[in-house]
């Protein structure tokens, strides 16, 4: 069972947990014996359009284009620890319903990052080709490449699924499709900014709610240190 306890974090608070985050991750890799191996994996691939129910409206995400690495270390048998970034610019399009004429339609240039750490389960399955599944948590972070509007910082979880094809023992292509939910809850603000003459601070959720952002990635494999 997997259970996930979210807690409202102010922005700075936030970012000194993404800095302790990056610290684990490098004391994890500097810790691990020199024989361990380790896969890098930088990656292309495409975020898909979703949307976020606001009580006063409606904000629609647009597809775009998705980057970022993996690298992960090998630990017990078919079982890595990874750190995983995944970049995203788009556009999104604020939609209010009616009776909020303080928060008019827009449209807004933003960019989704996120900072996860978690496992990866191999599962060989033919010769060169192995699959996997991966859990894992972290940080999403969300900005606005426009002035006047607050950056988000959100706990993000999230899972994927995937295939390694190896072309020799150092170089493989991966392929992955991943669930990335970075979680809202009832009566969390977001967007502060988005209102006109900003005096209003926040867009609030109707309900307990979550981001569904799905993305699709291609990457290669690289391969160091021993078995």
């Amino acid at each position: 069972m997997f259970y996930v306890i979210f807690v409202k974090i102010k922005v700075n608070k936030m970012k000194k947990i993404f800095l302790k985050f990056i610290v684990l991750v490098v004391l994890l890799s500097s810790s691990i014996k020199m024989y361990s191996q380790i896969e890098i994996t930088p990656f292309g691939g495409y975020f898909y359009s979703t949307n976020i129910n606001f009580y006063q409206g409606v904000m629609k995400i647009y597809d775009g284009g998705a980057y970022g690495g993996h690298i992960g270390v090998h630990t017990v048998k078919n079982n890595i620890v990874e750190f995983t970034y995944i970049g995203n610019k788009t556009s999104a399009e604020w939609r209010p319903y009616s009776g909020f004429s303080d928060y008019p339609r827009r449209d807004i240039e933003i960019s989704s990052n996120y900072f996860l750490l978690g496992t990866a389960q191999d599962i060989p399955l033919n010769g060169n080709v192995t699959g996997f599944g991966t859990i894992k948590a972290g940080a999403g972070y969300f900005k606005a490449l426009e002035g006047g509007i607050e950056d988000i910082w959100r706990f993000s979880v999230a899972f994927g699924i995937g295939a390694k094809i190896f072309f020799t023992d150092r170089i493989g292509l991966r392929i992955q499709a991943n669930m990335n939910l970075p979680l809202y809850f009832n009566g969390v603000g977001a967007y502060c900014g988005i209102g006109s003459g900003g005096s209003n601070c926040g867009l609030s959720m109707n309900s307990t709610s979550a981001i569904l952002q799905g993305d699709i990635s291609t990457g290669i494999i690289f391969k160091i240190g021993k078995e």
